[in-house]
């Protein structure tokens, strides 16, 4: 007969109302933020229940640091950290370290969602997209966009950043001063445990625990074979790793607690009955387990799986700070099956040195040699055409997870133009004058519509990823529903004398931008889709300024364009700014840089901030142009000869093509954080990359 835990809500422990009690038997003082915007410190033994939440803020997630002294919240308008006075008076006024772009959490209630590091000169905090670090000596920020992420976890020196994601995969950064760098992926593990500022231990799902150093380029020892299945270790404050183990004889889900002394080479059983471990999480101090459910918070003895929930409700997410003075009492040794283990060596190394001046955010040396690579780790999927196996170019996705590139179409004749769905990865494309749509989630394409010339289409989705807006050489701008519900409407004209061409949706999706062609001249126009007007800007006064088909969107919906090396006489070079909407205005500002410079390409990867790839004399640099202050910063610099550069949308990637011939190339995607060159080896050949917008 199956063991079963049986657990028991000793409610009658408390029924009193949380303001009324006196003392709760807690291993740390415990914050709570409830579904007001409000956060509740529970302190430990007689401190009570405090309110510790800046008047008028409505929190969003927080995070308190070692000491207990210091709360990191965010709320809908940024990031901010506040003193806690050790007293039952007011917070005093809180610093903001970010604005809107601190984002908000992916989920909340699964771990850590604001993380700061054990010395509290770093806040690391998941975002929607993954997770962001501050670093206060610097007053920086990294991205780490590898995926959502769940909980966050640093290392005890601070050394390394561990950060959950879906499925139970872990993503391992390495600090270098004001740099986070991935240093190794954890595909499976159910929970890990720093056991030194370099170790940590895992407990991948189909059994087995080991420990990873990482300081010895992440090599693995296995702790205990892979026989039995464990979960959730953890190193306590008597310097024991903990952990369950389960018995075949019990459910999936289930196991009994085990311990580990440092050192030691046999597994202590301390177990009595297998707990049911899901969605638990240890206490500071490893003596009790902590479930979270329907805005309820209970302890739990991992001994007996016994349990009590704490007397509050409304809960959505909670964490620790100042642990209890006298250190709580360890479970009680159970006799029971012992294993030959590796022993867990005793921490000897020293913890690496902190940086306490700001690092530069550039790499300025030049990439390493080439690493070449079947799939990689990315901000956002990646597209591109390349041959298949009859030498028809077709459209590969390259997914930003890590999973090798897959062909996308199966068209009979070559793909001429695509571009990709912002929503959901559809891709749209051009053969053979016809319109097509693959969609992400069917396996067949279909027609769309007919397309009269042979002249690009510059193929565009509307940001929501309904309309398409293509180019018609013979008869001017369309758009056309993707799911092909209607027929394209034909919005502007072409004439005798005037070609439209290259439209691009503004970032509410409520105009397109043009570029008009008449006589020698090409000058930009915006036609508004409500109200079918079209406003242009400008003639430009010579055939020879290219500005005008180089104008983009900005987030905030002004458009820049840039003049460069090539520019004709009289026209400075420079990134300018301004207003597609109003007739006839002259650039609200220009940010000026050296004649001898060639854009490459450009994006926005923050609000008025524009990463470009520059040309200048044969080297290749990447730079991010602040339009509003007009501040320039090097980013990478490197001697590669770079065909075709295209920016991610975060900016964290330039991919880009080398040993071109007959348009293909090898693909080369560079890691701007930390300087990494990747060529991808599997297709040898490909051209015309895309990331997706996100």
């Amino acid at each position: 007969m199956l063991r079963r835990l049986i657990v028991i809500l000793t409610i009658c422990l408390f029924t009193l109302p949380a303001v009324a009690q006196e003392a709760l038997n807690l291993p740390a003082d415990l914050f709570v933020l409830l579904n007001d915007g409000r956060i509740e410190r529970y302190g430990v033994g007689a401190a009570g229940v405090r309110t510790v939440t800046p008047e008028g803020a409505y929190i969003i997630d927080f995070g308190v640091d070692a000491a207990g002294e210091r709360l990191a919240y965010r709320t809908e308008d940024g990031l901010y950290i506040t003193l806690i006075p050790a007293t039952d008076v007011p917070l005093g006024d809180p610093i903001r370290l970010e604005a809107e772009s601190a984002s908000v959490p992916y989920f909340r209630g699964a771990g850590e969602t604001i993380a700061w590091s054990p010395t509290g000169d770093a806040l690391a905090y998941t975002t929607l997209t993954g997770a962001r670090v501050y670093f206060q000596g610097s007053g920086g920020f990294v991205d780490l966009l590898e995926s959502p992420m769940l909980s966050l976890s640093w290392s005890p020196g601070g050394t390394f950043l561990a950060a959950q994601a879906e499925q139970n995969v872990w993503w391992i950064y390495r600090r270098d001063g004001s740099l986070a760098t991935l240093t190794s992926i954890i595909p499976s593990s159910i929970g890990t445990a720093w056991v030194s500022d370099s170790e940590l231990v895992f407990a991948p799902a189909d059994g087995s625990l080991r420990v990873m150093n990482l300081a010895a380029a992440n090599a693995q020892s296995i702790l205990l074979d892979d026989t039995i299945q464990y979960r959730l270790p953890y190193l306590t404050d008597e310097d024991a790793l903990v952990f369950f183990a389960r018995d075949p004889e019990v459910p999936e889900g289930y196991g009994v607690l085990m311990r580990l002394q440092r050192g030691a080479t046999e597994v202590e059983t301390l177990g009595q009955v297998p707990v049911a471990l899901t969605g638990l999480r240890w206490t500071p101090d490893g003596s009790l387990l902590a479930a979270f459910q329907g805005g309820v918070i209970a302890l739990y003895d991992p001994i007996t799986g016994l349990g009590f929930p704490l007397p509050l409700q409304g809960a959505v997410a909670y964490g620790w700070g100042r642990p209890a003075p006298e250190t709580t009492i360890a479970p009680t040794l159970i006799p029971g099956p012992t294993q030959v283990v590796v022993p867990l060596a005793a921490p000897t190394e020293t913890p690496l040195p902190l940086a306490t001046a700001p690092a530069p955010v550039a790499v300025t040396s030049t990439p390493a040699p080439a690493v070449t690579v079947t799939a990689l780790v990315l901000s956002s999927d990646g597209y591109f055409l390349s041959p298949d196996f009859n030498g028809t170019l077709q459209v590969w996705r390259m997914p930003a997870n890590g999973a090798p590139p897959g062909q996308y179409t199966g068209s009979l004749d070559d793909v001429g133009e695509y571009a990709i769905a912002p929503n959901d990865g559809t891709v749209a494309y051009v053969v053979t004058g016809e319109l097509w749509i693959q969609p992400f989630s069917r396996a067949a394409p279909y027609y769309l519509t007919e397309i009269t010339s042979f002249a690009p289409t510059n193929l565009t989705f509307s940001p929501d990823g309904a309309l398409i807006a293509f180019a018609d050489e013979e008869r001017g701008i369309f758009t056309v529903p993707m799911d092909g519900t209607e027929d394209p409407s034909l919005l502007i004209v072409n004439a005798a004398d005037t070609i439209y061409r290259r439209p691009q949706f503004s970032p509410d999706g409520s105009r397109l931008l043009v570029d008009i062609y008449r006589g020698d001249r090409v000058w930009t126009g915006v036609f508004d889709l409500t109200s079918k007007a079209l406003i242009e800007a400008p003639v430009p006064d010579s055939p020879e300024d290219t500005r005008a088909a180089r104008a983009r969107w900005l987030a905030d919906g002004r458009a820049y364009t840039y003049a460069d090396a090539v520019a004709p006489s009289g026209v400075s070079a420079g990134f300018y700014v301004f207003d597609p909407v109003a007739a006839g205005s002259a650039p609200a500002q220009w940010v000026p840089f050296d004649s001898s410079i060639n854009v490459r390409t450009a994006v926005e990867v923050l609000p008025g901030v524009i990463r470009a790839v520059i040309a200048q004399a044969d080297v290749l640099q990447v730079v991010d142009i602040d339009l509003s202050g007009g501040g320039q910063t090097p980013v990478l610099a490197f001697d590669v000869p770079l065909n075709a550069p295209r920016i991610s949308p975060n900016g964290r990637f330039v991919a880009g093509y080398e040993n071109v011939t007959d348009r293909l190339g090898t693909l080369t995607i560079i890691d701007l954080q930390n300087g990494r060159r990747y060529q991808l080896t599997t297709p040898e050949t490909s051209t015309a990359y895309q990331w997706r917008e996100s």
